[in-house]
C-alpha cells in the first residue's frame, strides 16, 4: 500500500518533471522542417502543405487499398512508411515511399502523410535510418509502441504549427467580436481550427491536445522568463505574455 506521503512525492515530482524538453525539441524538428520548405518563418500559415513538404524531403507518395481482402478486423491500415531496395548501404541514398489509403478522405490522408513522415524524420534524427522495419498508421487503435506517441506528437506541430495556431486563434476572437459571439464554443472552435488546417476533426483534436501540452509548458517558460533579470529574455517574454496571454486559463 502506497502512503500519503509517497504520493505525494510522486505527484510533487510528476508536476515539476520538466516534459517541456520533449515537446520543445519534436516543435524545432518540425519548425525546422516547414522552415526548409516554406523559407521564412512568417510564411508558415495553416494549411500547411504537407504533400509538398514530404515530396521536397525526395521521398514518394503512393494511393492504393491496403486494407483489400483483410477480412474482419477492427483496425484499418491508413499508411505506412517503407524503404525501398536499394543497392547502396548509405543512409542518404535510401529511398522511401509513404503509402496512404486512396479511400480515406483528403482530410485524413494529410494526417496519415504527417504521420508517416514523422516516422521517416525520427528515424533521421535518432540515426536509425538503416532500420528498415516499417512503420504504420492505424486509427483508432491504442499504439503498442511509445514512438507511435512520439510520431503523433510530431504529426501535431506539422499540421497544428504552435506559432500558426496562434495567429489563428487571434483571427478567431477577432471574428468572436465582429460578430458579437461569445465565448467560446469549444466544438465550434476545433471545427473552424480543423477546417483551416484541413485534417479531419478526429485528428485536429488529437493534434490540439498535443499542441495544448507544448503550450502550457511554453507557458511556464514565459513567465519564469518575464521574472528573470535577463533584460532581452524578459522583454520578449513580456511582449509575447501581452500578445497571447489571454489564451492562457
Amino acid at each position: 500500500m502506497i502512503s500519503e506521503s509517497s504520493k505525494n512525492t510522486c505527484l510533487g515530482e510528476l508536476l515539476h518533471e520538466n516534459s517541456f524538453i520533449i515537446y520543445k525539441k519534436l516543435e524545432e524538428i518540425a519548425k525546422n522542417e516547414l522552415i526548409k520548405f516554406y523559407e521564412e518563418k512568417e510564411k508558415i500559415k495553416l494549411p500547411i502543405d504537407i504533400r509538398k513538404v514530404i515530396i521536397k524531403n525526395k521521398i514518394d507518395i503512393a494511393e492504393m487499398d491496403l486494407n483489400l481482402d483483410m477480412g474482419f478486423r477492427m483496425d484499418k491500415v491508413n499508411g505506412y512508411l517503407r524503404c525501398l531496395e536499394n543497392s547502396s548501404s548509405t543512409d542518404d541514398s535510401l529511398k522511401w515511399r509513404i503509402y496512404i489509403d486512396y479511400s480515406d478522405s483528403e482530410f485524413v490522408k494529410r494526417y496519415v502523410l504527417a504521420h508517416e513522415f514523422s516516422h521517416y524524420l525520427l528515424k533521421k534524427y535518432s540515426g536509425e535510418m538503416s532500420r528498415l522495419a516499417e512503420d504504420s498508421c492505424i486509427d483508432p487503435m491504442f499504439p503498442k509502441k511509445k514512438k507511435e506517441l512520439v510520431a503523433e506528437t510530431l504529426s501535431a506541430y506539422f499540421l497544428l504549427p504552435p506559432d500558426a495556431l496562434l495567429n489563428a486563434m487571434i483571427d478567431y476572437r477577432n471574428e468572436m467580436k465582429k460578430s458579437n459571439q461569445y465565448p467560446v464554443d469549444s466544438v465550434l472552435f476545433l471545427q473552424k481550427i480543423g477546417n483551416r488546417a484541413q485534417i479531419s476533426t478526429y485528428h485536429t483534436i488529437i493534434c490540439y491536445q498535443y499542441v495544448r501540452y507544448y503550450f502550457c509548458s511554453l507557458y511556464e517558460q514565459k513567465i519564469r522568463e518575464a521574472e528573470s533579470d535577463r533584460h532581452e529574455d524578459k522583454q520578449n517574454a513580456l511582449k509575447w505574455l501581452e500578445e497571447y496571454g489571454d489564451f492562457f486559463k
